[in-house]
């Protein structure tokens, strides 16, 4: 229920800023062809097909691991930032089970962004991929993909943690400020 809730929210918010979701797939799109032209211009035009494939899968994993870090830390950065995050430790549901479903929603919505990114970058190579061996390829992408959940993770510490000596900080800088104004 609460991934089916994620999910919905997730999709309204992509529809609502379709033209951010439509610009950074064209950034992420002219980053691969900056880096397949640069490239082919390097080694030659006449690259292998196993070259282009590798070079797109690979490609395609680092946009996946991109959007899973980003996803865990983005959301709870956000949270933080709109005051909501004390909402979350005290729902029904565990922390970290919140922000691991919401992270998941929004990596079900980047995942038809992949998917859209893999074949517009399979028709400019004049590469397809082969997927009679999908079984493999969705082990190695999803063990793969672990290292960068616990990457997200210990960023999303780091976001918590930031926020929390900023918190600080701040406080004694208010401190410090009624200090000196009643000492005066």
């Amino acid at each position: 229920m609460l991934m089916k809730a994620y999910i919905k929210k997730e999709a309204i918010l992509a529809k609502r800023y379709l033209a951010n979701s439509i610009g950074g797939g064209i950034t992420i799109f002219l980053v691969f062809l900056l880096i397949f032209y640069g490239y082919s211009g390097i080694v030659g035009f006449n690259l292998g097909s196993d070259t282009k494939e590798s070079l797109i899968l690979s490609f395609t994993i680092w946009i996946l691991a991109l959007s899973i870090y980003q996803n865990i830390t983005d959301s709870i950065e956000e949270e933080t930032q709109i005051g909501t995050i004390e909402q979350l430790y005290l729902s029904r549901y565990s922390f970290l089970f919140v922000i691991t479903v919401k992270s998941i929603a929004m990596l079900v919505i980047d995942f038809v962004q992949i998917i859209v990114l893999l074949l517009l970058m399979m028709i400019v190579t004049q590469t397809f991929l082969n997927f009679q061996n999908i079984l493999s390829i969705i082990f190695v992408t999803f063990f793969v993909s672990l290292n960068y959940w616990g990457l997200g993770y210990a960023l999303a510490g780091g976001v918590l943690l930031y926020k929390k000596n900023e918190y600080l900080s701040t406080n004694h800088a208010v401190r410090a400020a009624w200090t000196h104004v009643y000492t005066c």
